[in-house]
């Protein structure tokens, strides 16, 4: 908790996730404000729920192709590969503690912002991946002396 690396990943996943969850849990009833029937909800929540597992899947696939063909370190590709990005830049010592630590902002996040119009969730949204960009720069190093162990 005294590193900037830990304050980085906790604000993107508060933001990040948090803005997620919280379209997530209230996507029915945005459609029910937008007149969608229930049939037209039910399926705007079941491709909601496709897309987010195909995208966690292909983003985990495109990080690893990406570090190990262009050098791009995993924190572009962020919100599915916390565990992982955290067991990298803060070891597999304490990963649980850590992780679980930082995996709070998500719950807290999503309730700090189910109370806020989607218009701010897509700002919060924004800023997060400000913030994962940011940290992104900050392990390029750390990622490039991966690449070059592993080859």
């Amino acid at each position: 908790m005294r590193t900037l690396s830990f304050w980085l990943l906790c604000v993107a996943m508060l933001c990040g996730l948090g803005s997620g969850l919280a379209t997530l849990n209230n996507i029915s009833q945005i459609g029910e404000s937008l007149g969608y029937t229930a049939r037209e909800r039910t399926t705007m929540v079941s491709l909601w729920s496709i897309w987010n597992f195909l995208g966690r899947f292909g983003s985990g696939l495109a990080s690893d192709i990406f570090m190990h063909l262009k050098g791009w370190p995993k924190p572009l590709f962020m919100w599915c590969l916390m565990p992982t990005i955290t067991s990298e830049i803060f070891g597999v010592q304490h990963m649980g503690t850590i992780f679980n630590t930082i995996a709070v902002a998500n719950p807290v996040g999503s309730y700090i912002l189910s109370v806020l119009s989607f218009f701010i969730l897509a700002a919060v949204s924004f800023v997060g991946a400000l913030v994962a960009l940011v940290f992104m720069f900050k392990a390029r190093a750390l990622y490039a002396r991966i690449i070059r162990t592993s080859m």
